[in-house]
């Protein structure tokens, strides 16, 4: 076990030399991925901010008290 973490430790800190290519697409591409996973992550949330923030109103409500004749 110690053995097999030291392996990965010096591959970690050690990386081959890699040849690879990233065409401009590949950037566009990520990046529509990571704005259409947050435009869908608001849209599933979106029905459930109504329920959030009814509680949310019910825990924080201040309480009115009703004013007697003796306050008028």
């Amino acid at each position: 076990m110690i053995t097999l973490i030291l392996l990965l430790a010096f591959f970690t800190i050690n990386p081959p030399e890699v040849h690879a290519y990233l065409d401009p697409g590949t950037g566009s591409y990520i990046f529509q991925i990571l704005i259409a996973s947050i435009i869908g992550a608001v849209a599933m949330l979106k029905p459930k901010t109504s329920i959030i923030t009814t509680l949310i109103k019910k825990i924080f409500k201040k309480k009115t008290r009703s004013l007697t004749k003796n306050e008028k």
